[in-house]
């Protein structure tokens, strides 16, 4: 039995000590292991996803690189850009032939031999200077006549036929001989076209200038010759790739030539060519176009079979580790809860502070719910991440499928039209079907047919040409010549006319039976917009016979022609407002491929658009991106046209609306966990309050004497310990109340704040800083001819304080005329009191000063017990002084040793009385304000009216005071100029 009971107490030790290991377990895991855990794998995921998206940023930002050098991947492209530029700089010079000599001039030192040049003033004489083919004039007459006339045709119209060009048809063997032997008239345009289209044109390829490039202007026009060399070398790519490496955002751009694509042709620093010669020979075995490893990330494309371009981004281990930053930041996370759980330790293990224990469950009862919504929470990023990613892929899709729909929709213009014009001629024109037509109906089916804006506009009758139309000015009448022959060959033919052949009329064979296709084609094709091809005529076109087919009684043939771009645009035109009325709000642009029309949904086409549009003439398939407009992101969705094969469309969707929708869903998943947190805090009050009421009545009683409602009790319904407290907290709360009343017969005692005694201004102030202070101020009229002032500052707070300084107050108004008379009389006389009732439990000190006042001279004499130093302030003299008066506070020792110090305060100077409050007033940074400070803020803040000077001083105080601890006091005396 001994040895059982001996045993029992080390069982329950172990037991304990079992019972705290696990307790401390379970507080390590879920108050530590559990939130390391999360954050661990919050910070992992987050750093993958971060980088993820930096590394589709660097890609998206080398893609965009690597097609701008495409786009001068031909030296031809830019030549023809640095010499566009040249023209336009010229025709904006103020004069031109000078700023062509000094371009001229750097063209030959830049590549010298590569080029000659042939300039013309603005009346198209040669301006020999700048010529370096001597001679020719002849030739160079005719050849400026041909090149103005080609560019005043190509700027009308992109599409049009140079051949048809009388300048061009008259002098083309004589341009041919000069050019080159393989000069093309067609190519003429090349330097005219846009996109990818421009460039010189090839005229020869034995001669030393195998290309020519010229530009016509209104002020100046020049022509150059380019050597075969140039054309062929990278010069042009070499000056781009250094330029786009000069902007030092981190990628370094570069090409490699034939034969060894693995060398970058341009300077590469000697870190990064092991990834670069590696990249660029997996990209000749695999084609893989981009390549990665821990050192660089690198972009490449082929953008002519002996030229690889390529992109590099070096990766630093800071930016682009998972591992590093993940580890770096858990660090420190980790850190933070060390010491914000060491924090808490020592707070609450050595300092008591009140916290309701209703909140510490309801603590609780959060952090649990934080853990699983933590998780939720980093679950969401990752989805807003990918969502906003898949929400603009799926815009970005659907504003393709609208842009695509419209574009295919572009024959339903053709059937529409087709059935408008047939419907308007049938109207207009119904006598005509069975006889002639008056000339009021011929005028009537012309002015119909303008509002279908053909180019050309022709009706022929058995007996000729009834009207003919040129409505756009295109072409010359002679061009369509043989539009009435025709004509009259297919009436005849629908009348029942049989064509024999005749050598001498081609129509003679289309109409014979023989060669039927034609006339098919009148059956199957008549009051329809089809395709004709005919001689030199490429044109939309609609025909309508106006009789009695089945009689053959038919008596006019009507044609109209359209240009396709002309028709295109009429489409776009017809259905472009109806395009911006889509589901998603998103606007629509337009632009023909030259650029010379565009369409926008309200106000200017923005240029910022239209650089990105010229991009898209590149891409077989919709090209998507980012522009920025009017300082905003765009999400951007180009596409060329395949039935509108003349234009470019374009579709705008702002960052800003996608942001918003994103926003819109983090916006409900914060509402979720906002009201799972409100649902958790609602059920750990519910729970509490239901053992807690008494605690929250306690609660209630310290915000009441926060709120100075001492009048408030706690009920005390039972007589435990929370009601023997609750006893306690009422007789605290009573106690309070008296002393609140205590304040109020304080703040009694003090005088008013104006005074006027004689030509003097007083204001006094004084400013407690808790309940009951010891700062003492008064002004009282001794007699006629004298008034008293009193300042005293009792050491400390509260009570004692109040009351001595009551004392104080009471000893000066009771003393007789003569002592008030006399500052140092009445200084000891209040000494004597306060050393009488000295003793154990009060010891409290009190500096004091007395000072007499003769209005009629200004005359002071006071005496000083241990008070600060009055300041005697002299405006006019620029200086403020401190009286040194010295004397031991009331009641130190027990005999009274104060002399009356005299001095005078001149009219329009001042006096100025304060307690030590704002001497020993003390900034965030532990310094005090001091007597030398508070001198010259005496001298800084002076103004005639007492009060305003007291407010400048008090405003100084505040606003260096970091927290006012102690009582202060001011007193203003001017004596009034």
């Amino acid at each position: 039995m001994a040895e059982m009971s001996e045993n029992r107490p080390a069982e329950a030790s172990n037991l304990r000590s079992l019972k705290n290991a696990v307790s401390l377990l379970v507080l390590i895991f879920c108050f530590l292991a559990f939130p390391l855990f999360i954050i661990f794998s919050a910070l992992n995921n987050l750093y993958q996803v971060k980088i993820g998206n930096l590394r589709q940023q660097k890609l998206d930002q080398m893609h965009g690189r690597l097609e701008y050098l495409e786009k001068y991947s031909n030296n031809g492209r830019y030549l023809h850009f640095l010499l566009l530029r040249l023209a336009e700089n010229a025709e904006k010079a103020a004069v031109p032939a000078d700023f062509l000599k000094a371009a001229f001039v750097n063209l030959h030192q830049r590549y010298p031999g590569d080029f000659e040049f042939i300039a013309w003033d603005a009346k198209g004489g040669v301006i020999r200077e700048l010529t370096d083919q001597k001679g020719f004039s002849y030739i160079l007459a005719r050849l400026y006549e041909v090149l103005r006339d080609v560019s005043e045709a190509v700027s009308n119209d992109s599409q049009v036929d140079i051949s048809n060009i009388r300048s061009v048809s008259k002098n083309l063997n004589l341009v041919r001989q000069f050019l080159g032997k393989i000069f093309i008239p067609e190519y003429l345009k090349k330097p005219y076209l846009q996109g990818n289209d421009a460039g010189p044109l090839l005229t020869d390829f034995a001669g030393r200038f195998s290309s020519v490039w010229y530009r016509m202007g209104n002020r100046i026009s020049f022509f150059c010759f380019i050597s075969e060399k140039l054309m062929k070398n990278s010069s042009g790519l070499l000056k781009i790739a250094d330029s786009l490496n000069s902007r030092q955002d981190g990628i370094i751009s570069g090409f490699s030539i034939s034969p060894d694509f693995s060398l970058p042709a341009n300077q590469v620093d000697e870190r990064f060519m092991p990834a670069l010669s590696l990249a660029l020979s997996q990209f000749e075995n695999v084609s893989e176009p981009v390549f990665e490893n821990d050192q660089a990330l690198v972009c490449m494309s082929m953008p002519e079979p002996g030229l690889r371009t390529f992109c590099l981004h070096p990766k630093e281990p800071a930016q682009w580790s998972v591992e590093l930053n993940r580890d770096m930041v858990f660090v420190r996370v980790s850190v933070l809860l060390f010491a914000f759980y060491l924090f808490l330790y020592i707070y609450f293990r050595f300092k008591q502070q009140f916290f309701s224990i209703s909140w510490k469950l309801t603590g609780l009862f959060l952090f649990a719910n934080l853990a699983p919504l933590s998780i939720l929470g980093f679950i969401a990023h990752d989805y807003l991440i990918n969502r906003k990613q898949a929400l603009r892929n799926e815009i970005a899709s659907d504003l393709s499928k609208l842009m695509r729909d419209f574009d295919m929709r572009y024959a339903s213009l053709k059937y529409d039209f087709a059935r408008e014009i047939t419907s308007k001629i049938e109207k207009v024109a119904a006598a005509g079907m069975n006889g002639s037509l008056s000339s009021a109906e011929i005028a009537a089916i012309k002015g119909a047919m303008r509002e279908f804006v053909p180019s050309d506009a022709y009706m022929i009758a058995s007996g000729g040409m009834v009207f003919a139309d040129h409505l756009a000015g295109e072409k010359d009448k002679s061009d369509f010549n043989f539009i009435e022959p025709m004509g009259q060959a297919i009436l005849q033919f629908c009348n029942g006319t049989i064509l024999k052949r005749n050598k001498e009329d081609m129509f003679s064979a289309i109409m014979s039976p023989e060669d039927s296709d034609f006339v098919r084609k009148i059956y199957r094709d008549q009051r329809q917009v089809i395709p004709l091809n005919m001689a030199n005529i490429k044109k939309l076109s609609y025909w309508h016979i106006f009789g009695d087919r089945r009689n053959y009684q038919n008596n006019y043939f009507l044609i109209l022609f359209w240009d396709e771009d002309r028709f295109q645009e009429l489409y776009i035109n017809r259905y472009f407002e109806s395009l911006q009325a889509n589901s998603f709000g998103a606007p629509l642009f337009a632009r023909k491929i030259d650029g010379k029309k565009t369409w926008a949904p309200a106000g200017a086409f923005p240029v910022e658009l239209a650089r990105q549009m010229e991009r898209t003439t590149g891409f077989r398939e919709n090209l998507i991106g980012s522009v920025i407009i009017a300082d905003q992101p765009h999400l951007f969705v180009g596409l060329k046209g395949r039935s509108l094969n003349f234009n470019l469309l374009a579709a705008l969707y702002a960052d800003s609306r996608l942001d918003a929708r994103i926003a819109a869903l983090r916006f409900r998943i914060m509402t979720g966990a906002f009201l799972s947190l409100l649902l958790t805090l609602i059920i750990g009050q519910a729970l509490s309050r239901q053992f807690l009421t008494p605690i929250r009545n306690l609660a209630q009683a310290t915000l009441a004497i926060g709120a100075h409602n001492f009048a408030h009790r706690i009920p005390v319904v039972d007589e435990d310990e929370f009601g023997h407290l609750n006893q306690v907290f009422n007789r605290v709360i009573e106690g309070l109340g008296e002393l609140e009343v205590a304040k109020i017969v304080q703040e009694s005692l003090f005088p008013g704040n104006n005074f006027a005694a004689g030509r003097f201004s007083i204001y006094g102030r004084s400013v407690v800083m808790t309940t009951l202070g010891g700062d003492y101020y008064d002004c009282l009229q001794i007699n006629k001819d004298h008034w008293g002032l009193v300042i005293g500052d009792v050491a400390g707070h509260g009570v004692p304080a109040g009351l001595m300084m009551a004392m104080a107050k009471a000893s000066v108004l009771m003393a007789p005329e003569n002592e008030k008379m006399d500052a140092a009389v009445l200084t000891s006389r209040l000494h004597r009191m306060f050393f009488a009732i000295k003793n154990d439990r009060l010891k409290r000190m009190m500096t004091f000063q007395y000072y007499v006042l003769r209005p009629a001279d200004g005359h002071f004499s006071f005496a000083n017990a241990g008070h600060c130093f009055p300041v005697v302030v002299k405006p006019a003299e620029k200086s403020a002084e401190l009286i040194e008066h010295i004397a031991t506070p009331l009641g130190i020792g027990p005999r009274a040793r104060y002399k009356n110090f005299e001095f005078t305060i001149a009219p329009g100077e001042s006096l100025l009385l304060y307690t030590d409050g704002i001497a020993e007033a003390k900034n965030s940074e532990g310094e005090e304000f001091g007597y030398e400070r508070l001198r010259q803020l005496c001298l800084d803040a002076w103004d005639r009216d007492p009060e305003t000077y007291y407010r400048r001083i008090f405003a100084a105080y505040e606003q260096w005071s970091a927290r006012p601890d102690d009582d202060l006091t001011i007193i203003v005396v001017n004596h009034d100029a």
